[in-house]
């Protein structure tokens, strides 16, 4: 016969050591808890006031999108209002056009680009959420117009 195998006994400093260790782990947790419930509510608020200046309604994908830009950036984005007429460059204007835009970064081409709306107010999706279209959407938050 085999004997019965003796229960494991753990002494009490270790106890202690193993209760610390896990009350150190659980704290850590919960301090990152903190902290992505603190990020989501920051995140929220600056939503609602660039949503303000905007007069636009921002989903929390085009909130991450606005300050990772910021972030990678180091500048402030341009809030303003996208100008609706700007004229087109004529032909033989157009590599002068380019070189501006390319000067300082690609800020100009960035700036232009920000200037776009995220939304126009006389266009909707109606057409691509329909049964026969919807396979036709290739992502699931980009639809054609």
């Amino acid at each position: 016969m085999t004997p019965k195998p003796s229960p494991i006994v753990i002494p009490s400093e270790d106890r202690s050591v193993i209760l610390v260790v896990a009350l150190g782990i659980l704290c850590g947790l919960a301090l990152v808890l903190m902290i992505i419930v603190t990020a989501l509510f920051v995140l929220r608020r600056y939503s609602k006031h660039v949503a303000q200046a905007e007069g636009m309604e921002m989903s929390l994908g085009s909130s991450c999108r606005h300050l990772w830009r910021r972030f990678r950036d180091g500048r402030h984005l341009l809030v303003s209002v996208p100008n609706a007429c700007a004229s087109p460059i004529p032909k033989n204007e157009i590599l002068q056009a380019f070189i501006e835009r390319h000067q300082n970064a690609d800020y100009g081409f960035q700036h232009e680009y920000e200037m776009l709306p995220e939304r126009f107010a006389d266009r909707t999706t109606r057409a691509s959420d329909t049964r026969e279209n919807i396979c036709k959407n290739r992502y699931p938050d980009i639809k054609g117009n």
